[in-house]
């Protein structure tokens, strides 16, 4: 047995990156989408190849694809920061509508996974994917929020 058969029971144990019914809901986003006029996005480097690949959509992600608007520190502010007004002005950048992808290996812990799934701005979907368009958030609005979060 030795290493090919180790080899062989670390690929057949190994979870995909990417679940039968997340491919699904890519795949009819491809259908339902407006086709140029709005971006997927990817909120993980790890769903970038299959977001882009079955929505079909020009897709925004951390790292890879020449869409991205957003440097490392950015997308750090955009996971791990303690404003959701300022997740909406980086979200601000794009000037179309997104579909935001956000996996089941994403824990519901994680702060932006949170905003996404409590403000109202974000219609949700299908259970991985969420509807946002940058342009019903005005700046007097991001600055409430900002105000809001200071007081």
């Amino acid at each position: 047995a030795g290493l090919g058969g180790y080899a062989a029971y670390a690929v057949a144990m190994q979870q995909p990156q990417l679940y039968p019914d997340e491919k699904q809901e890519l795949e009819l986003l491809s259908q339902r989408a407006e086709g140029t006029a709005v971006y997927a996005m990817s909120t993980e480097s790890l769903y970038t190849p299959w977001v882009y690949a079955f929505s079909g959509l020009t897709t925004v992600d951390p790292g890879y694809l020449s869409w991205n608007r957003w440097d490392y520190p950015m997308w750090r502010e955009f996971w791990y920061g303690q404003s959701d007004a300022r997740r909406h002005e980086l979200l601000a950048m794009y000037d179309r509508p997104l579909y935001i992808f956000v996996g089941k290996r994403v824990p519901d812990t994680v702060r932006y996974k949170r905003f996404i799934k409590q403000d109202p701005r974000f219609v949700h979907m299908s259970p991985h994917i969420w509807y946002y368009d940058p342009r019903v958030v005005t700046s007097a609005e991001i600055q409430a929020m900002y105000d809001q979060e200071h007081n």
